[in-house]
C-alpha cells in the first residue's frame, strides 16, 4: 500500500481510458482466462440440443367443382394461420406421441413424464409460417439428432392423418346433403314438367301461340263494326217504315201482333228494296189520282189503292223490325264470340306465361341438377383428398451438429466479456491508484484536472496551496502534509 502511494506520479495527459488498460495487461489476461474456463465449463456441462426442421405447403381446397375463386392475401393467412393453430392443437401431439417410433425415444419419454404431455411438447415445437413464400415450417429441438427427426416427422403425419380423416368425414356429411338436394331438385323438376304437360294438355296445342286469337279477335271486332252499323240503319227504316201505320190503329195492332209472335218471314235486301219501291209507286199512283185524274178518297180505286198500300207498308213494316231483329240478333253474337275469345286469349297467356315460367324453372332446376352432380362427382372420385391438400415439402432430418450449445459463438461471447471485464478491472485500478496519489498529498504544484468532476488543487494566487476533495485548502509542496483522521485511515 505504501509502495504504491510512493510510486512515479504519471501525467494526467496519460490518463487516457487505452492507455490506463494498456498499462494492466495481467488483469485482462486473467479476466480472459476466467471467462474461458467458465465457457470452457459450460460447453462440457451444457446438454447439446439438436433441431430438426420440416416443411410443409398446405392449400385450400376448392368448394365446388368449378376452378378454384382466387382468393386474397388475408384469407391465405387467415387459413394458413388456423392450420398452425391444427398443426399444434392437443389432438394432433397426442396422436403424435402416440406413434410407437415415438415412444421408444428419450425425447419421448420425457416430455410423457410431464404432468400434461401435450403441453410439454407443444413448448418444444415452433412452427412459423413464411411471409412470401406461406410454408409452413416446425422445429423441434431434442438432445438426439435422431429423436428430433422422429418426434417431427410424427406430428407431420399425425397432423396429415387428422386432416384427411376429418375430410373424409365432412366429404361423406357433404355428400349425404348434396344427395338430399339432388333428390328435392328432381322431384322439383318433375313437378315442374308435369305442370307444363298439363298447361299444354288444357290449352288442347302444342304451340301456345295468342297471336292467331288475337288476329281472329281483331277481324271479329271490324264485322262486329259493320253490323252494327247495319243495326243502327235497319232500326231507321224500321221507323221510317212503321212511322205511316200510326194514323191506322188497326194496322199498328197486326204490326204489334206480327212482331209478337214472330211469324215475319226474314227476307232478302233485294225483296226488301223491292217492297220499298212498290211503296213509293203506290203512293205516286195514288197521288196521281187524287192530282190529276180529280178522284175522291172515297173513291173505289182510292180505296182499293188506299188498302194495297197499306198491307203492303204493313209487310215492309214486318220486313224491316225482322232485319232490324235478326242484325240485332248477330251483333249479340259478334259481340259473345269477341268475348269468348278474348276470354280465351287472355286464359291462352295466362297459360303460356304458365308454361314460360314452368320452363324457366325447370331449366334452373336442371342448372341446379348440373352443378350438384358435378359435387358429388368431384367428392366421389378418389384424387381428392386431404392428401392432395398437404404436402411435405422437406421431411426432418437429423441435424449433424448441434444448435445449442454453440461452440464458436460461446467462444467469441467469452473472449469479449473476458476483455470487457479486464478493462473495467484495469480502468477501476488506475482510478484506485489516482486516488491514492490524491490522497497522500504527492501531487505536482500546478494546476491538475481533477478526477471526478471535483475541484482543482492549486490556483494561480495560491501555489502553495491546494484544496483536497472536500475543499480543505493545504500546503503542498515542500511543506508537509497534515492529514487529519479520516485521511490517514484511507491512506493506510
Amino acid at each position: 500500500m505504501r509502495n504504491e502511494i510512493n510510486a512515479p506520479w504519471r501525467d494526467p495527459a496519460d490518463m487516457t481510458p487505452l492507455r490506463m488498460i494498456a498499462r494492466h495487461p495481467l488483469l485482462i489476461l486473467l479476466a480472459l482466462a476466467i471467462s474461458s474456463a467458465l465457457a470452457a465449463v459450460y460447453l462440457r456441462n451444457a446438454t447439446p440440443q439438436y433441431m430438426s426442421t420440416a416443411v410443409l405447403r398446405v392449400q385450400q381446397p376448392p368448394l365446388s367443382g368449378s376452378a378454384e375463386t382466387p382468393r386474397t392475401a388475408d384469407e391465405t393467412a387467415v387459413f394458413l394461420n388456423a392450420e398452425l393453430a391444427v398443426l399444434t392443437s392437443t389432438p394432433v401431439l397426442e396422436s403424435a406421441l402416440a406413434n410407437k417410433a415415438v415412444l421408444n425415444t428419450q425425447t419421448a419419454r420425457a416430455i410423457a413424464a410431464a404432468p400434461e404431455p401435450a403441453s410439454a411438447m407443444r413448448s418444444r415445437l415452433r412452427a412459423t409460417l413464411g411471409r412470401k413464400d406461406n410454408l409452413i415450417s416446425i422445429e423441434l429441438n431434442a438432445a438426439s439428432p435422431g429423436d428430433a427427426a422422429i418426434v417431427v416427422n410424427a406430428v407431420v403425419e399425425a397432423y396429415v392423418a387428422r386432416q384427411k380423416h376429418l375430410w373424409e368425414e365432412n366429404r361423406r356429411k357433404m355428400l349425404a346433403v348434396l344427395e338430399t338436394q339432388k333428390a328435392q331438385q328432381s322431384a322439383e323438376a318433375k313437378e315442374t314438367s308435369d305442370t307444363m304437360l298439363r298447361v299444354l294438355r288444357q290449352a288442347g296445342s302444342p304451340v301456345l301461340d295468342s297471336r292467331q286469337k288475337l288476329q281472329e279477335i281483331a277481324a271479329l271486332s271490324l264485322t262486329l263494326r259493320a253490323t252494327q252499323q247495319e243495326e243502327a240503319a235497319a232500326q231507321t227504316q224500321y221507323t221510317d217504315a212503321a212511322r205511316p201505320l200510326m194514323a191506322n190503329p188497326a194496322l199498328q195492332t197486326e204490326l204489334e201482333r206480327i212482331i209478337t209472335a214472330d211469324i215475319a218471314p226474314t227476307r232478302s235486301d233485294a225483296e226488301n228494296e223491292q217492297l220499298r219501291l212498290l211503296i213509293s209507286e203506290l203512293k205516286a199512283k195514288r197521288q196521281e189520282m187524287i192530282n190529276v185524274r180529280s178522284f175522291l178518297p172515297s173513291h173505289p180505286q182510292i180505296v182499293t189503292l188506299d188498302r194495297q198500300l197499306a198491307e203492303t207498308q204493313l209487310t215492309y213494316a214486318a220486313a224491316m223490325h225482322r232485319h232490324w231483329t235478326v242484325l240485332k240478333t248477330r251483333a249479340r253474337q259478334l259481340q259473345a264470340t269477341i268475348n269468348q275469345q278474348e276470354a280465351s286469349a287472355i286464359e291462352l297467356a295466362a297459360r303460356a306465361s304458365e308454361y314460360a315460367q314452368a320452363e324457366l324453372n325447370l331449366k334452373r332446376q336442371d342448372e341446379k341438377l348440373a352443378i350438384l352432380a358435378g359435387r358429388i362427382a368431384e367428392l366421389t372420385t378418389p384424387e381428392n383428398t386431404a392428401m392432395q391438400r398437404v404436402e411435405v415439402v422437406e421431411q426432418g432430418r437429423p441435424a449433424a451438429r448441434p444448435t445449442t450449445p454453440d461452440r464458436a459463438r460461446t467462444l467469441v461471447i467469452a473472449t469479449a466479456f473476458g476483455l470487457l471485464c479486464g478493462a473495467v478491472a484495469a480502468y477501476a485500478r488506475e482510478a484506485a491508484l489516482l486516488r491514492r496519489h490524491e490522497i497522500s498529498g504527492s501531487l505536482p504544484k500546478r494546476r491538475l484536472a481533477a478526477p471526478h468532476g471535483g475541484r482543482s488543487y492549486g490556483g494561480e494566487n495560491d501555489p502553495e496551496m491546494a484544496r483536497d476533495m472536500n475543499g480543505v485548502r493545504r500546503e503542498v509542496g515542500s511543506a508537509p502534509v497534515h492529514l487529519d483522521k479520516r485521511e490517514r485511515l484511507q491512506v493506510d
